[in-house]
């Protein structure tokens, strides 16, 4: 559809062309007789997946925290071809809600066993991210807040331009709503009583990839979390975001500037 913007990192594509080469490749290879033969192990690990990381996600608690229901729709589909990668495409079809879909990769360990079995937290807190981004990008976009948060978060962009670019992150909206996101995700760890260490080492993670404003974030984030009943929605508590984010760059300056003197 020629009136659907396709994400950035399509521009210049031929679609037609790509519609054709899949076409012509899924009759070429008799793809549906080689899917239909692999069906057992699909269902197996699709069962295990549901078993060691579905189960432990607790998605009542989005709604819970951020007061609304999501904008989008979210799908798990396992990608056996894509090794340990993730990641998150998405489609806009008129008139409907976004279809955002976390593609887990699928990687054995050093026994030959899938990570589903000897890993299944690391493929859970990519869903805790991921589910997040449904609640948290609609904010910096919202025209009662991007104006205000752009300033700040394009200056914190430029002072971790490269570590943001190392990981694919590129434009201060991306730095906000990944920070966010992966605040939030800590949120979630504390808010179901995991343990310490773990939440802990959660954080030094997240320092570890360029986002050292993490455990302040987390603990503006805590604010909202203990004040529900004066922010009962965390559009209610945004403001209170772009501050965190306006300080974090002030602050930043300031001691480049002291180094300076």
């Amino acid at each position: 559809n020629d009136t659907i913007v396709p994400e950035r990192r399509w521009n210049g594509v031929d679609f037609q062309k790509v519609t054709k080469n899949i076409s012509d490749f899924y009759i070429a290879s008799n793809f549906s007789k080689f899917f239909d033969s692999h069906k057992p192990f699909y269902q197996e690990m699709c069962e295990i997946f549901n078993s060691n990381v579905i189960s432990k996600f607790n998605q009542k608690w989005y709604e819970q925290f951020y007061g609304t229901e999501p904008t989008e729709n979210f799908e798990v589909i396992i990608g056996f071809v894509n090794g340990g990668g993730n990641y998150g495409p998405s489609r806009q079809l008129p008139g409907k809600p976004r279809d955002v879909y976390a593609i887990m990769g699928y990687a054995l360990d050093e026994n030959g066993e899938s990570y589903y079995c000897s890993d299944p937290q690391s493929y859970l807190s990519t869903l805790v991210h991921e589910f997040n981004h449904s609640f948290v990008n609609p904010l910096a976009d919202d025209s009662r807040f991007n104006s205000r948060i752009q300033q700040p978060a394009e200056k914190m962009y430029q002072l971790s331009q490269q570590t943001m670019r190392r990981g694919a992150y590129a434009g201060w909206k991306n730095l906000v709503n990944e920070s966010i996101v992966r605040a939030a995700v800590i949120r979630y760890l504390i808010d179901n009583n995991t343990p310490k260490d773990e939440i802990r080492q959660s954080i030094i993670d997240e320092m570890s990839v360029g986002f050292y404003w993490t455990p302040e974030l987390v603990k503006c984030l805590s604010e909202y979390s203990e004040n529900r009943n004066r922010y009962h929605t965390i559009a209610d508590f945004y403001p209170n975001l772009i501050k965190f984010f306006d300080k974090y760059v002030q602050e930043r300056e300031a001691a480049i500037n002291d180094a300076l003197k």
